[in-house]
């Protein structure tokens, strides 16, 4: 099994999206792992999964890709589908996020459609005002709006929940962000699975981008942590930091198997030195932090060795 995505659910445990494409059809999961390192697995009948997300009403909501459906999971394991409404052949939801208004948002890569889906799963279609723009990825910003990635023509678009619509270019082409993710400084932040890079776009649209020094890292979605950072994982089997609202410096560094990987500047700065971590921030000075323009955004490797062993060998447990 291959875990993929993954949220925090409303029980307090982390729930996930597992698949092993060896099978015909492949074997998916949803999978669940508490606090004490407990796992379990909870079977479905899609064979692809897309997007995962904690709902207002207690359960956690995914996008069942090859059944055209979304889906939600009760903490005791009881999966629920939605079909989405049209010709199955036009739907395609990639993204889903719990918005403001109570409701789950899901985005149409095919249909060139967000889906507002109530929790009985009600489905209203508010449809792009501009045709083509393979709705992907999708977050809720410090502002309340709706933040997502349209593929098909590189932005970010920023549409609140009343369906107006602001595009945002991204500088480096073909970025293929995989996911976005609010911040605690109140500006969204991105991977570029295509570029190698990570991003940040404040509420007004100005947009940074960040190279990360392992080649060929694929990183994908990222989240905010409990440390107030965000993180992501890569596909060489490291987790990455962003610090950027404690420390002032520039930087990128792996967590995990490679902790002795340098911790370089990613632009023309000279190298610092490897990062000891600082006491943490009062609250009061995140509180502050102005979202009208981009952190420098240092990425750190805070995150003790021992403890993320001990969560990704308790995935591997059950693969």
């Amino acid at each position: 099994m291959l875990p993929g995505e993954i949220t925090a659910g409303a029980d307090g445990n982390l729930w996930f999206l597992e698949m092993n494409g060896q099978g015909t059809p492949p074997i998916t999961y949803v999978g669940k792992l508490t606090t004490a390192g407990v796992a379990s697995q909870y079977p479905t009948q899609a064979a692809f999964f897309s997007g995962i997300a904690a709902g207002p009403d207690g359960n956690v909501w995914f996008n069942e890709r090859d059944l055209f459906s979304v889906a939600k999971i009760t903490p005791a394991g009881v999966v629920t589908s939605y079909p989405v409404p049209g010709p199955p052949s036009s739907e395609d939801p990639i993204g889903i996020v719990a918005g403001p208004d109570g409701n789950m948002w899901v985005t149409d890569e095919s249909s060139n459609i967000l889906w507002k889906v109530t929790t009985s799963g009600a489905f209203t279609a508010v449809q792009l005002p501009t045709p083509n723009r393979g709705a992907a990825a999708i977050t809720v910003g410090a502002d309340g709006n709706l933040w997502f990635f349209e593929g098909n023509v590189n932005k970010i678009a920023r549409m609140t929940l009343g369906g107006t619509l602001t595009e945002f270019a991204i500088p480096t082409s073909n970025a293929g962000v995989a996911g976005l993710a609010k911040g605690a400084d109140g500006n969204v932040w991105f991977t570029e699975a295509g570029a190698n890079q990570i991003g940040v776009i404040t509420q007004t649209g100005v947009i940074q981008e960040y190279p990360i020094p392992t080649a060929n890292s694929f990183p994908r979605g990222p989240a905010l942590g409990p440390d107030q950072h965000i993180w992501f994982p890569e596909n060489l089997g490291q987790i990455a930091q962003v610090a950027g609202l404690v420390r002032s410096a520039d930087a990128i560094a792996p967590v995990g198997p490679q902790l002795a990987h340098p911790v370089v500047r990613p632009a023309p700065p000279p190298p610092i030195a490897p990062f000891h971590p600082p006491a943490t921030a009062p609250a009061a000075s995140r509180a502050t932090a102005t979202p009208s323009s981009p952190p420098p955004g240092r990425l750190v490797s805070s995150l003790s060795p021992v403890l993320l062993d001990a969560i990704v060998q308790r995935l591997r447990a059950f693969v």
